[in-house]
Formats: structure tokens, C-alpha cells, sequence
């Protein structure tokens, strides 16, 4: 009981003391604030135009073949997306489909989860100006990623027409942003 008292009395006097604060105490503690937003980088606070991390919308991308590989260099480009997580069935191939005019290429396009990771990973590495960058998680099953991602906002689907409708279902559950490449689906009953 006694030892409750004098916590009780403890507190009570730590509360006096930081309402009674003097100018000295007053000045001291504003100075160390200003310093400290001075200190802080621009990117984070979101100045000089720049989206700060907590501003940006974390993006799962479902689907990496050709069109995919295709669509993330612009993608890559706009500041307010962070690509987070890559989903395709296959690891890495180069025997997709080569889309427009041929380069007398001895085999298909690239594509898989591990060359998109890799090449949003260079991408961000390069514009953070280090040499390397490992912030893109990779899953081979899109209902896997959905539930292990949770800071996920939106989901970006590139997979073929015929798994869009499901996709984007699970997405939609989830309650994120979904985009996808056309068509929706296949069926009335699919959208």
C-alpha cells in the first residue's frame, strides 16, 4: 500500500514538472525539434515533389510474361507505385511468345517471377543509387501471395484471359485495387 503511495506521488510530481516546463527548457526542446526536421531527408516527409513511402501504393504484380515484362518499365517510372511482390507459376524461362517484330532472337522472350524480381530489383537499386536491392518477394501461387502480403494495396494481373475473373475475385476479397489487362474475363459470369 505504501509503495503504491509513493508511486502515486512520483507521478504526480513527474506530471507538475513537465506542465511548470521554463523559456530555457521550452527553447532547448524546439531547437532539438527543428534540427531534427532539418535533418530528416525530403523523401520521407514527402517534399521537393517527391511521394513518401508512406504515400506510395505497394503493388503486387500477378503474371510475368511477355506483356508483363513489356508494361513494367513504365510502370517502374512513376513514383507513386512500389512493386513489392511478383507471382507466376513458372520460376524463369525464355521460351514465350515473342510479340512483334523479330530480332533473328535464337529463342523466345524472357519471363518468370525470378526476371521480373530482378529486374524491378536493379530498377530500384539504381534509383536509390546502391548496389543492390532485395525488397521483392516472389511466390509461384497468386492465393499464397495474397495471404502472406499484407501490406499489399493494389494487384496488377497479367496472366492469360482465362485466370483473370478468379484472380481478380481474390483480389477484390481481399479488399485491394485491382488492375488487369484485358479482357476481364471470358464469361458474363466472370465479371
Amino acid at each position: 500500500m505504501i509503495n503504491t503511495i509513493r508511486l502515486i506521488n512520483v507521478k504526480k510530481n513527474n506530471m507538475k514538472r513537465s506542465k511548470n516546463l521554463n523559456r530555457r527548457e521550452f527553447i532547448s526542446k524546439t531547437v532539438a525539434t527543428g534540427i531534427g526536421l532539418n535533418i530528416v531527408p525530403s523523401f520521407v516527409l514527402g517534399g521537393n515533389r517527391k511521394i513518401s513511402p508512406s504515400d506510395k501504393i505497394n503493388v503486387a504484380l500477378i503474371g510475368s510474361g511477355t506483356q508483363a515484362l513489356k508494361q513494367l518499365p513504365g510502370w517502374l517510372q512513376r513514383d507513386e507505385l512500389q512493386f513489392i511482390s511478383v507471382c507466376d507459376p513458372n520460376k524463369e524461362s525464355y521460351d514465350y511468345p515473342l510479340w512483334g517484330r523479330s530480332h533473328k532472337e535464337q529463342q523466345g522472350a524472357p519471363g518468370g517471377r525470378k526476371i521480373s524480381r530482378n529486374r524491378i530489383d536493379k530498377f530500384y537499386a539504381e534509383k536509390s543509387g546502391k548496389s543492390s536491392y532485395k525488397g521483392v518477394s516472389t511466390y509461384a501461387d497468386f492465393s499464397e501471395q495474397l495471404e502472406k502480403e499484407q501490406s499489399l494495396d493494389s494487384i496488377f494481373i497479367m496472366t492469360p484471359d482465362h485466370l483473370h475473373g478468379t484472380i481478380i475475385q481474390a483480389g477484390m476479397n481481399k479488399k485491394l485495387s485491382v488492375a488487369t489487362h484485358k479482357p476481364i474475363g471470358n464469361f458474363m459470369n466472370e465479371t
